[in-house]
């Protein structure tokens, strides 16, 4: 055989054998005003996991354009953030080159996006942040009303218009062609408690991408979540255990053997979550004489804000928090799907009662405690 050709199928031999290169993702970054200041480049939380620094750089100049090179297996949410400054951009992080232009003294809405993938995501983004923003200035206008007729009608429009931008949400995010943009707007939809439309929403995301071990995982993770709330706690079932930390950290089972008690889901946000624990004020002679025990479990990430409400509205009985919200302990073992919301448990530990409405709470614990006045 020629010598020739035996090189010739070595070349191609070798060529066959190399692992093929993983696509990368270029960054053409132009940032205004941004000298000596540090870029990062990250990945946003999902899917369980948390955010994960994938590259930085630092400016030397006003007017230096950075180009990074970053090696991506396939689309998903990223941001840009420049260190010490509010500048936040999210983007979605693909093959192929992405153009970056902002000014880091100029507010983030005058930031532009460029590429395949990221302009009609931002073109969709910019439509929404302008609707949230003229709905805002309802809002206002709501609040500066004196008229109560007139306060109505700012209120009704703000509410017509925030049904209008989720629907918008919910409608690309299950069009959308992109995976990366897709996951980026799920986080913005919003089915409450229509469990059954989400999991169905959930479902087609498997045919449009079939291959995205992202979207997988968030699939799996949403159908994993749903399973919670397939079977709920019943009258007459006993609560099972769980302990949450108060405000020192220190982790306290809720329970009260041999007393009634009453636990109560709420969160800082919620209003009729607030009146609810102003009512259980009414509630302290039966505390006071040991016949009732009262644990207030706020499912709420701002710790801050809720160890300075419970401290500062003087609520009796025992302020436990869950901070992982709706995807905490919480949810996870009791599957409650809403606040605000309560159980009223026997000396036995059984739920004797549920979702006591705040103007009968105190008829229906009066009743179950057999006394006649306080």
């Amino acid at each position: 055989m020629p010598r020739a050709f035996i090189c010739i199928l070595s070349l191609i031999s070798l060529h066959a054998c190399r692992p093929a290169q993983q696509p990368t993702a270029t960054l053409q970054l132009r940032l205004r005003h941004a000298i000596h200041r540090t870029v990062i480049i990250e990945t946003l939380p999902g899917d369980s996991r948390e955010a994960r620094i994938l590259h930085s750089a630092t400016l030397r100049s006003n007017d230096e354009t950075l180009m990074l090179h970053i090696p991506v297996d396939e689309e998903h949410p990223c941001r840009l953030h420049v260190r010490n400054t509010d500048l936040s951009v999210p983007f979605i992080l693909h093959p192929g080159e992405t153009s970056i232009e902002g000014d880091i003294v100029l507010p983030s809405e005058m930031v532009v996006v460029r590429s395949s993938v990221n302009t009609p995501l931002w073109a969709f983004l910019q439509r929404q942040w302008e609707q949230a923003e003229q709905n805002a200035s309802s809002m206002e206008q709501a609040e500066q009303a004196s008229d109560v007729a007139v306060r109505q009608q700012w209120i009704s429009q703000y509410d017509s218009v925030r049904v209008l931008v989720q629907r918008d949400y919910h409608r690309y995010a299950d069009t959308v062609s992109s995976p990366g943009a897709f996951l980026y707007t799920y986080t913005y939809v919003d089915f409450g408690r229509d469990f059954d439309s989400l999991k169905a929403f959930i479902l087609r995301t498997e045919a449009r991408f079939p291959h995205h071990t992202r979207v997988a995982r968030l699939r799996a993770r949403a159908l994993d979540y749903l399973k919670t709330f397939e079977v709920e706690l019943a009258i007459g079932d006993s609560l099972p255990p769980l302990a949450l930390p108060d405000a020192l950290g220190n982790r306290l089972p809720v329970s009260a053997p041999g007393r009634h008690l009453l636990v109560n889901f709420w969160s800082t946000w919620c209003n009729p979550c607030i009146a609810f624990l102003d009512e259980e004020k009414r509630l302290q002679p039966w505390i006071r004489a040991g016949r009732l025990q009262v644990v207030n479990i706020a499912l709420d990430a701002e710790k801050d804000t809720w160890s300075f409400l419970t401290s500062t509205r003087q609520v009796p009985g025992l302020h436990l928090i869950d901070t992982g919200v709706w995807e905490g302990p919480v949810i996870r073992r009791w599957r409650i799907d809403s606040i605000p919301f309560n159980w009223l448990i026997g000396p036995d530990g059984r739920i004797l009662q549920k979702a006591i409405a705040r103007d009968a709470l105190y008829d229906v614990l009066k009743k179950n405690l057999s006394i006649s006045t306080l």
